[in-house]
């Protein structure tokens, strides 16, 4: 069996361990909360675009920054295995057929998410400049181009033979923020295909100066790499299913948050109930989660021009965080399983049921208070009871469900 044929069998492993998970995130209402979500930000942004009537020179840098950093996007993935730094390590230039085939299939979502970004940039230059599809044609090019520079970066650095760290990156991406800027000055005008040259020219120089020279395959740097790439996937799979190949957070005391911990407690907390307690608040895995969508939350009544709809995401975002706390405490009961055994049934689930409602009654404060710091608007308090209540009903009459249900598997 040639490295070609072991890379399209560990693709097909990969896909179906990735469809099993995907298929649950689809059935846990992401759909749902991910529609709601699409059509809020769908609306504002066309009630924006309709306001541009000439594109200043803030936006179009806005504009490059946040383009150049879309070929940034997902990395090339080798599905390397640590067992594989000594038995492929042992196929010299045969391994080649097996890199090139990785990066070929690494291309597909990049090219979907490029894709996207350009058909997003776009009704904003069409505004401005007309329907024009050769603009289109320019904007998705230059993206796609300097994809193609760092995957072959990357492919000589898995050689060993290119030194290919931040600071490189950082030059790439200087270059191609200086690039989208320029194009859009003159994406009007013909003649802007010149600014497609530019990463030709550096993906030249590139195979002309490294193609041709010896090399060794740096098998560690590669699996560490894909391990790493693997991870921030499942990390992903993690939010609304427990997945298994996860990397358990590491507890960290906040002492900060220690009266937090001991409202969860209570005045005569059992041995389970604390450690519940302690797995939701000293772990980065929701805590992480609950900052990032206060940071949504925030941006969200920031632009969003009427208020239901800053009610409408905020209590999707509530429900987003009781999926994922659903997981962490399962995941405290795993790991805490000898003390659990020791806990009656139905204590155990009350346990788990009167951490779940605090802690999404804390969330809702907290969602609320960085909506009203977006809106700036006395309505905006009414939030701060709303969303606390809301994760209440959630808890009871959704989470309780879904707590017995895994429970009846067990």
């Amino acid at each position: 069996m040639n490295s070609a044929t072991i890379f399209e069998a560990r693709v097909r492993k990969y896909q179906k361990k990735s469809m099993k998970y995907i298929r649950y995130m689809l059935n846990d209402h992401f759909l749902i909360v991910l529609f709601f979500l699409f059509g809020f930000i769908m609306v504002q942004y066309s009630n924006w675009i309709q306001t541009i009537r000439v594109l200043e020179w803030p936006l179009l840098g806005l504009l490059a920054v946040l383009l150049a950093s879309v070929p940034f996007f997902g990395g090339i993935a080798t599905l390397l295995e640590p067992a594989d730094a000594i038995f492929l390590s042992v196929v010299g230039q045969d391994f080649k057929a097996y890199l090139q085939k990785a990066i070929r299939r690494s291309w597909a979502l990049p090219l979907l998410v490029m894709l996207a970004s350009s058909g997003i940039v776009f009704p904003i230059v069409a505004q401005a400049f007309g329907t024009n599809m050769s603009m289109f044609t320019k904007i998705f090019l230059l993206q796609v181009l300097f994809k193609d520079l760092l995957f072959r970066c990357t492919k000589y650095a898995y050689r060993g033979v290119l030194h290919f760290t931040w600071i490189e990156k950082l030059g790439i991406y200087l270059i191609a923020v200086a690039n989208f800027f320029g194009m859009f000055l003159w994406i009007s005008e013909a003649w802007s295909f010149v600014f497609l040259v530019i990463p030709i020219l550096l993906s030249i120089f590139i195979e002309y100066y490294y193609g041709k020279a010896a090399f060794v395959y740096r098998f560690d740097s590669m699996i560490e790499l894909e391990l790493e790439r693997q991870q921030r996937i499942y990390r992903l799979y993690a939010l609304f299913v427990d997945v298994p190949m996860v990397h358990k957070p590491q507890a960290q005391r906040r002492s900060y948050l220690d009266a937090v911990l001991k409202i969860l407690v209570g005045k005569n907390p059992s041995g389970h109930r604390y450690l519940v307690s302690r797995t939701v608040v000293r772990t980065s895995q929701y805590m992480s989660l609950l900052l990032q969508l206060s940071v949504v939350s925030f941006v969200v009544a920031l632009f969003s021009q009427e208020y239901y709809w800053n009610f409408i995401i905020n209590a999707l975002l509530v429900m987003l965080l009781g999926f994922q706390l659903v997981g962490v405490i399962q995941s405290a009961n795993t790991q805490n399983s000898h003390f659990s055994s020791l806990a009656d049934n139905n204590v155990r689930l009350q346990d788990n049921l009167s951490v779940l409602m605090w802690t999404m009654v804390a969330s809702g404060i907290v969602l609320g208070i960085s909506s009203v710091m977006g809106m700036r608007e006395v309505i905006g308090l009414v939030g701060i009871i709303f969303y606390p209540v809301f994760g209440i009903l959630f808890t009871q009459f959704y989470l309780r469900y879904r707590l017995l249900k895994k429970r009846r598997k067990i």
